[in-house]
């Protein structure tokens, strides 16, 4: 049954690694780059806002300092500010380390998961709401929602552009897919999805202000739930806020464990 299958798996290990596998993706874009040794994986951009310069996986055990101050130095190079996720795996004296070269604990992170049966039944949608799925040719309503909510200039929005060209979002045979909510035809939601063998993840979820407590949260999760489970997933993950938590709770996530994110003072707003 996939409810014994669910708890066979070892959650810690599925919400790291589709982590780990979403996000090395952002290494690909145009002058961008992804450093992957057995020790790390981190990835650079030019674009001077979090999260898109970050080190997603560290478990040095050996000259632990020399491979922190090696990674912070290629992201001083750049002259853009880093994210440093503290995985449930991570070397507890990692934060003290990363404390004493300037980055700050910004917010626990619960990793969250759930099996994929018996869904909730989807709601009607608030009137002029259309839920569509973005197709590899049309990201422009999302990657201005998203450059909308991180601030971002026009070149910071080609640079996600062609990071969602290499990812090949919405592709034959990608393992992400997007979708968005427009209301009255402008875009006010998305989440997107990264499916890994039995395994997918859910990212992105954000809703602008003006259309908040509509429920559009929730049915852009379950509208992606159900994709991934036709698509053959058994498990889905995802990485909430510690705000948005209590919505994944009402649809049926558990806590499995924490994730850390540290950033230099100021600079990352989730």
């Amino acid at each position: 049954m996939a409810g014994e299958t669910f708890m066979s798996i070892d959650l810690v290990d599925a919400l790291e690694t589709n982590f780990w596998s979403m996000w090395r993706q952002f290494g690909r874009g145009h002058n961008c780059r992804l450093v992957e040794g057995q020790d790390v994986t981190r990835f650079e951009t030019p674009i001077a806002r979090l999260p898109y310069n970050a080190v997603i996986r560290f478990v040095a055990e050996d000259e632990i300092d020399r491979e922190i101050d090696q990674a912070l130095a290629a992201y001083a190079r750049r002259r853009v500010p880093v994210m440093w996720v503290l995985h449930p795996t991570t070397n507890n004296d990692l934060c003290r380390r990363l404390g004493q070269r300037g980055l700050t604990a910004v917010e626990g992170i619960p990793g969250m998961a759930r099996d994929l049966d018996d869904l909730p039944v989807a709601r009607p949608l608030p009137a002029g709401v259309v839920i569509t799925e973005v197709g590899p040719g049309t990201p422009r309503p999302y990657i201005d929602l998203v450059a909308d909510r991180y601030g971002l200039t026009p070149g910071d929005a080609r640079t996600l552009d062609s990071i969602w060209n290499a990812a090949r979002f919405g592709a034959a045979g990608s393992p992400n897919r997007s979708w968005i909510a427009t209301r009255h035809g402008l875009p006010v939601a998305k989440v997107t999805t990264h499916h890994d063998g039995d395994i997918a993840g859910i990212y992105g979820v954000a809703t602008t202000p003006e259309a908040r407590r509509m429920g559009l949260g929730r049915e852009l999760t379950l509208r992606a739930m159900t994709a991934i489970r036709d698509n053959g997933a058994q498990t889905a993950v995802l990485h909430s806020s510690a705000m948005a938590a209590s919505l994944y709770l009402s649809l049926g996530f558990e806590q499995i464990a924490e994730f850390r994110l540290l950033s230099p003072p100021g600079a990352l707003h989730l």
